[in-house]
C-alpha cells in the first residue's frame, strides 16, 4: 500500500482543495489524484497448470507442461505472460520467463526450480502466471475521478490504467497486522490483528523489515468516497463525510455533486485465528 499524505484517520481534507498524491510508486497513467491511497496486489493466477518436467538449459531452466493448458496462463487478456510463479505445499518462487504452449524458459538469475520442486507425476508442483496490479484513483477523459486498475510489466513499470468505476473520488485503506512481530516458517501468524493503521504505519517499521511488515497484514479495511459524475439536485452537504476516519469537509462553494461513503473490512484467507 501507498498512503496519500495527510489523509489518515485523524486528518481532514477540504473538498476542492489541493490534495497530495502518494509517492514511491512507478509512473501510472493516468496520474493518481491527491488525497487517495494506492493499493498494489501481487498474486498468482487463480488457475495453474501442473509442471511435467524441469530441466537445466545452460544457466536457465525449462519447465514443460501440457500444451493444451497454456490458456490457463493467458487469461484476463495477458497473451504473452512474462512473470510466473511456481508453488507446491511448502514453497513458492516468482521468476521471469519466456514461453508458449507447452514450455517456458526462465530468464535472469537462476531460480533453482529443479532443486526445490518435484514435478509430475506427483501433481503437487503447479505453474502459475504471477500478477501485480495497482488500484488507484485518476481522472478520466471527462475530467471526472474514477477507479483505475493498472497491470505491472516484467520490467517493473505499469501498463496504461483501465477505468473500472467512474465517480470514485478517494480510496482510503487501513491495514491490520498480526500480533506476532516476526513471521518465519516456524513462526506463522497467530491470527490476532492488534495493530491497525495506514500504509505509512506499516512502512514505519523500517526499510529492512518492510517485507515482514506486509506479511503481517491479515485484514484490510477499504473505504471509498463516491461522487456523482454530474451535478445533482440534492442539497449540498453541510457537514463532513468520513471515510475510515478521514474527514472530508465541504467546500466553501459547493459543486452540486452528490457524495457518499462506503466501507468494507476484508480478511486475508487463512490469516485470521481459527482458519
Amino acid at each position: 500500500g501507498y498512503e496519500a499524505p495527510n489523509s489518515g484517520p485523524t486528518d481532514s481534507l477540504t473538498l476542492g482543495g489541493a490534495w497530495t498524491a502518494p509517492t514511491g510508486m512507478p509512473t501510472l497513467t493516468p496520474t493518481p489524484v491527491g488525497g487517495s491511497d494506492i493499493l498494489v496486489l501481487r498474486f498468482f493466477s487463480p488457475e495453474g497448470v501442473p509442471a511435467n518436467q524441469i530441466t537445466a538449459v545452460g544457466g536457465a531452466e525449462r519447465v514443460n507442461f501440457t500444451a493444451a493448458r497454456w490458456g490457463s496462463l493467458t487469461t484476463d487478456g495477458v497473451a504473452a505472460p512474462s512473470v510466473f510463479g511456481m508453488a507446491d505445499c511448502t514453497h513458492a518462487n516468482v521468476f521471469t520467463a519466456t514461453g508458449s504452449a507447452g514450455s517456458i524458459l526462465t530468464t535472469g538469475a537462476s531460480s533453482d526450480l529443479a532443486a526445490r520442486y518435484t514435478p509430475a507425476p506427483t501433481g503437487q508442483t503447479m505453474l502459475y502466471r504471477a500478477d501485480a496490479i495497482a488500484y488507484y484513483v485518476g481522472l478520466n477523459g471527462q475530467n471526472n475521478p474514477a477507479l483505475y486498475r493498472a497491470r505491472a510489466t516484467a520490467g517493473g513499470t505499469f501498463e496504461t490504467g483501465t477505468e473500472l468505476v467512474e465517480g470514485i473520488q478517494s480510496l482510503q485503506l487501513l491495514y491490520g497486522q498480526d500480533t506476532r512481530a516476526v513471521l518465519t516458517a516456524d513462526a506463522p501468524p497467530i491470527g490476532n490483528m492488534t495493530r491497525y493503521g495506514t500504509a505509512a504505519l506499516v512502512r514505519s517499521e523500517g526499510a529492512a523489515d518492510i517485507p515482514n511488515a506486509w506479511r503481517r497484514v491479515g485484514v484490510v479495511q477499504v473505504g471509498i468516497l463516491a461522487v456523482s459524475p454530474d451535478r445533482a439536485a440534492a442539497p449540498q452537504a453541510t457537514g463532513a463525510i468520513r471515510v475510515l476516519g478521514t474527514s472530508f469537509q465541504p467546500a466553501a462553494t459547493g459543486d452540486a455533486r452528490y457524495r457518499a461513503s462506503y466501507e468494507a473490512t476484508i480478511a486475508l484467507r487463512n490469516r485470521l485465528f481459527g482458519n
